[in-house]
């Protein structure tokens, strides 16, 4: 009796022992094994997120962005609103980023010197293929004209308020609300802007002035006519100092002068001139541009030639071939 009845007491000890290792093994095992690996899946939501957040800021767009100032794109920016989209570059840079195809449509950065220089133009885009093969490209040698009896060009500008854009490539002076036309053998062609090259890109029997105007016209059916006046070495010309008093240091920035500028006041008094068919002088540099250069040059001082210098740098395409073309001069007296 006492030895059975110690087995079912060692027996019942046993059974009480296994249930109580199993619920201290069973009870509450799977919640906390759960949630680590709830929290381990939203880790891993939250990784790949950053992930996707992060890809856009490549360095591929803020390289794309950087070439943004080739827009000038023609004539020197006579698309300025590209030019001048430089002055917000970050959202241009997110704006690239969150649509990488749009880098692919930015126009090559281009230079006057070193490796993006002019004799490279033509590599850098299929664009700007005619910068070499063109066979009527600007400027040109002024010599051995063709004297002829040239009708008058007719000057309807006014003065207007103006900005004055340094966009990279020059000084350039734009018209927010139209600056007059001028007429050419009946055509009419409206005034865009105006900028400044230094030292002059024509040339006239050899001989460099000091710097060298461009005011860009366009005609109704997209004809573009360039007027050119010769700045040559001189006394200082104080109707210069609106423009040359708003350069801006700063590349894509732009300044306001006050009041209204009138272009006239900077043409010589004898307005003869030159006439030929050419070229942009910058990429693309595109052909079919008729251009009028006055004869006579108008004054400026070296110091003056030497601010623009300074902020702008050198920004003169050497001369091209004549390639035959005919260079018609004015043959009238002096007006």
């Amino acid at each position: 009796m006492t030895h059975s009845f110690r087995r079912l007491l060692l027996g019942a000890s046993l059974a009480v022992a296994a249930a109580l290792l199993a619920a201290a093994c069973g009870g509450g095992a799977p919640e906390p094994t759960a949630k680590p690996a709830k929290a381990t899946q939203a880790s891993s939501r939250t990784v790949r997120a950053s992930s996707a957040t992060a890809r856009p800021k490549t360095p591929a767009p803020t390289k794309a962005a950087s070439h943004a100032p080739a827009t000038a794109a023609s004539v020197h920016g006579a698309a300025p609103a590209v030019e001048a989209g430089h002055a917000t570059a970050p959202a241009a840079a997110d704006a690239h980023a969150a649509a990488p195809a749009d880098a692919a449509h930015a126009a090559p950065h281009w230079e006057y010197l070193g490796h993006s220089g002019q004799q490279y133009w033509g590599e850098l885009s299929k664009d700007f293929t005619a910068c070499v093969d063109g066979s009527a490209q600007t400027p040109i040698d002024i010599r051995d004209t063709v004297l002829t009896p040239l009708t008058d060009v007719e000057f309807h500008y006014q003065p207007a308020p103006i900005s004055v854009l340094n966009n990279g490539h020059t000084i350039q002076a734009n018209f927010p609300q139209g600056g007059g036309y001028m007429v050419v053998d009946g055509k009419q062609y409206q005034l865009l802007q105006f900028h400044l090259h230094g030292p002059s890109e024509h040339t006239v029997g050899g001989k460099q002035f000091l710097m060298e105007l461009h005011l860009v016209h366009k005609s109704a059916d997209g004809t573009l006519a360039v007027l050119g006046v010769f700045l040559d070495r001189g006394n200082h010309n104080s109707r210069l100092d609106p423009i040359w008093g708003s350069m801006p240091a700063a590349a894509n920035a732009a300044l306001n002068p006050p009041g209204l500028f009138d272009v006239t006041t900077l043409f010589p008094a004898d307005q003869r001139t030159y006439r030929y068919a050419g070229s942009l002088t910058t990429p693309p540099c595109s052909e079919g541009v008729k251009w009028h250069l006055f004869k006579a040059p108008v004054e400026m001082s070296a110091a003056q030639a030497q601010a623009f210098k300074g902020i702008v740098g050198y920004n003169s395409r050497y001369v091209q071939p004549l390639n035959g073309r005919e260079v018609q001069e004015d043959s009238a007296m002096d007006h």
